[in-house]
């Protein structure tokens, strides 16, 4: 819930926020708020900064290139691997995923493509059976959603 809410800029680039602000906004516990704060600010997504908050990572356009540079690269060895290990729950994902993708472009529902384009890349993780490739992919896939939803999502689907 909370990549979401960074990935679709609920949360501001360059805001700042606290720990018990994003427990109210969230409705769960410390624990699991904790554990997702220090996972995005391992991808690089929050800045945990003591006693001044949780600074969300701002935006610069030119990271964009080198966040699909890096994201080029991982992501051949995951297409090959997955292209060999396949398995058909993997396929039905990626069929479900396609689908939901279809439905978003159709109806202009720009959330409901971000959503599907999240469940294509976890297909992919799945058929590569690479978690350590999955592991490096996932938050520069994050980071290319968020540069998606701010620079090019005002311009459609279509």
């Amino acid at each position: 819930m909370l990549e979401h809410m960074i990935v679709t800029l609920e949360l501001a680039p360059s805001s700042f926020i606290t720990e018990g602000a994003l427990i109210d906004r969230l409705g769960l516990g410390r624990t699991p708020v904790r554990e997702a704060i220090q996972r995005l600010a391992w991808e690089g997504l929050l800045d945990v900064r003591p006693r001044a908050g949780i600074a969300i990572a701002p935006l610069h356009p030119g990271d964009w290139l080198r966040v699909l540079d890096a994201r080029r690269g991982v992501e051949v060895v995951l297409a090959r691997s997955a292209a060999r290990f396949v398995t058909r729950e993997a396929a039905d994902l990626f069929h479900d995923a396609a689908l939901a993708m279809q439905k978003a472009v159709i109806s202009g529902n720009v959330l409901a493509f971000i959503q599907a384009d999240k469940a294509l890349d976890e297909a992919l993780a799945l058929a590569a059976d690479n978690p350590f490739a999955a592991r490096l992919a996932a938050p520069l896939q994050t980071h290319s959603r968020r540069f998606w939803f701010r620079y090019k999502a005002d311009t459609g689907l279509a």
